[in-house]
């Protein structure tokens, strides 16, 4: 089972996985015209969560985030491979709008069906943007996957992951950490990062939000 947020706004833009040529309905706000039907703000949506949470708490586990599987059964592979610390495999996305991601780079494919076409024809990559990323960002961006598991993250891991260096040491994730630490939202215990249940709650708009190089 999968419970989602609508309210990412870079999502919104150019990762919607549609076509980019309007607006789905999901992505319009207010009331729309078709049976009088609305869709929720994100105070709502955060409600919603919690009563999913709650009717799901007895039989199901949730791994990664947004991903409910029954406690008799293993989380999704496919999402192990891609979020979980020791694993983060490269991901290759086919389609409008689809984002693919490995530890040194990413690429975001184009959401206009004209356009995208138009690249295939002329056997070229449908992809929008591409960026590369410094030796620091690959940590903070592997610290961030691992966080969106609900996963303690260990620092023992990490080390593995990138010749020993400790995720306390780069700047931004030890600065978002002291952040987030105040905030009530992780606790930190030797060597490893849990989220709290409001961090679990909030896991995406941590991930998208905290991890800044801005200083309050």
């Amino acid at each position: 089972m999968v419970c989602t947020k609508l309210h990412m706004d870079e999502f919104i833009k150019n990762r919607t996985g549609v076509s980019g040529e309007r607006e789905s309905l999901w992505q319009k706000k207010g009331l729309i015209n078709i049976n009088n039907m609305s869709f929720p703000g994100l105070g709502k949506q955060y409600q919603m969560r919690e009563l999913v949470e709650k009717y799901l708490a007895d039989g199901y586990t949730e791994h990664p985030t947004m991903y409910f599987h029954r406690n008799d059964q293993q989380p999704e592979k496919w999402k192990a491979l891609i979020t979980d610390l020791d694993k983060q495999y490269p991901e290759v996305a086919i389609g409008l709008g689809g984002s693919s991601k490995s530890t040194r780079s990413e690429a975001i494919n184009i959401t206009g069906y004209k356009k995208y076409k138009e690249a295939l024809n002329e056997d070229r990559l449908p992809i929008e943007e591409s960026r590369g990323f410094s030796p620091a960002q690959r940590e903070v961006n592997a610290f961030k996957m691992a966080l969106s598991t609900l996963i303690p993250v260990d620092d023992k891991v990490f080390k593995q992951r990138f010749d020993g260096n400790s995720f306390f040491e780069n700047p931004l994730i030890n600065r978002t950490l002291d952040k987030l630490v105040q905030k009530k939202l992780v606790t930190v215990s030797g060597d490893v990062v849990t989220l709290t249940p409001i961090g679990i709650t909030l896991v995406e708009a941590i991930i998208n939000t905290q991890f800044t190089t801005e200083t309050e």
